[in-house]
């Protein structure tokens, strides 16, 4: 036996493990892109056709059988969802320029993520001086670029939502946890910012639901809030929404549909239609009161995060809109840091170095290890989770994570 047989057997299906774990992620890789695989997983489907894709790769085999792929080249286009692997894959940008920071105003753009402001950030978790600075990580080129000074002060946790052309940051709270009924947005494109208009008031800025509908920026609830308004970029101007049927809330979540503004907090809930400028209440909710994540599965919102039972497992419940009807979930693991993304059928979750997965299709839960933890709400886009996530120096990066297509 040769060289190139002992290494084929030792070897052979570890490396084309990981080369289909490549390709599940390929959409969002760069050069020198990091991607880590479990050794030598078997990634065959035989629910979907593969599609093959020609790549080059520099594949080291460290200690202990992990495979660390260190640079890619694609020579034909990513694979479109039929041939996607059925593994899931994390990627992992170079460390930003500016300092680690925790609960930042975080948008991804498509093509660019962007940071901005923030507390600062220890392992320990502790909380210091807000940093008034920010960065673009541009993919396509694999760089970072510090972006210019906002207009606005410091803040920690302000809504943020990518318009297509701007990134608006509103709300959020100054270093004596004090309201911040203020914002700005930031246009990547020529590297600028402008101050937005003043918002009605009571317009809250910690707590609020917070929905982009493709021409509005629509706030409701919340700290000190009782009611709700809508920002329009177009026209740099506010708008008093009406009186919902519900009463304010400290906290509220929000979930656009593409027609309507669904809110639920606390045992009930409201739907806003912005097109007729009317509210309508939800029927009566199976969940107990409690602050969930919401997410638009295409049809109905899935709400996760109700009451917690005897188990410390919570509550879970799709609403359709449509049938103005309710049906429950089993209940699986939840806390406030979860932030779901829609993979098509699987809701999916990063926090605090753990990955959680429900599949709707088998009504299941699964929880695993995640290589990050996430350190600001991420953003979910083409089915792919990008988050912000501490270093080993002080300093921070963009993850990307795919979920596995089965």
């Amino acid at each position: 036996m040769n060289d190139l047989d002992t290494l084929e057997r030792s070897y052979g299906p570890m490396l084309r493990g990981a080369l289909h774990d490549i390709a599940a992620a390929a959409p969002h890789l760069e050069p020198d892109a990091q991607v880590v695989s479990p050794a030598g997983r078997q990634v065959e489907s035989s629910r979907r056709p593969r599609r093959l894709i020609a790549m080059t790769a520099a594949v080291t085999i460290a200690a202990g059988g992990a495979v660390a792929v260190t640079t890619l080249r694609l020579s034909s286009p990513p694979p479109d969802a039929a041939g996607e692997a059925a593994v899931a894959a994390w990627t992992f940008a170079p460390d930003a320029p500016i300092p680690r920071r925790a609960e930042a105003a975080f948008a991804w753009t498509g093509t660019s993520a962007v940071v901005w402001s923030c507390d600062s950030y220890t392992p320990g978790g502790n909380i210091g001086t807000q940093h008034g600075d920010g960065a673009r990580y541009d993919v396509a080129s694999r760089t970072w670029r510090v972006i210019a000074a906002a207009p606005i002060a410091p803040r920690a946790s302000p809504q943020t939502v990518w318009t297509g052309t701007e990134v608006i940051v509103w709300g959020g709270a100054d270093a004596q946890g004090m309201p911040l009924a203020d914002g700005a947005a930031y246009n990547p494109a020529d590297d600028s910012w402008r101050v937005l208009a003043d918002a009605p008031d009571g317009t809250a800025a910690i707590g609020a639901g917070v929905v982009w509908t493709g021409s509005e920026l629509v706030v409701w609830g919340g700290q000190d809030a009782a009611g709700g308004s809508a920002y329009t970029p177009a026209t740099d101007s506010w708008r008093t929404l009406p009186a919902a049927p519900i009463g304010p809330r400290l906290v509220a979540n929000a979930v656009w549909t593409g027609a309507e503004v669904i809110v639920w907090a606390d045992g009930d809930g409201a739907a806003y239609e912005p097109s007729t400028d009317m509210w309508r209440a939800l029927s009566p909710s199976p969940l107990s009161p409690a602050q969930p994540s919401g997410v638009w599965t295409g049809s109905e919102v899935l709400f996760l995060g109700g009451a917690w039972d005897a188990a410390g497992f919570a509550q879970g419940a799709f609403y359709d809109p449509a049938a103005d009807s309710w049906r429950t979930i089993q209940p699986g693991p939840w806390h406030p840091g979860l932030d779901f993304g829609w993979t098509g059928t699987t809701a999916v979750a990063i926090a605090k170095g753990t990955l959680v997965e429900y599949d709707a299709q088998v009504d299941t839960w699964a929880v695993s290890d995640a290589p990050a933890a996430a350190l600001a709400t991420g953003a979910w886009d083409d089915g792919v989770y990008s988050f912000l996530t501490a270093t080993d120096d002080d300093s921070f990066r963009i993850g990307f994570f795919r979920p596995a297509v089965v």
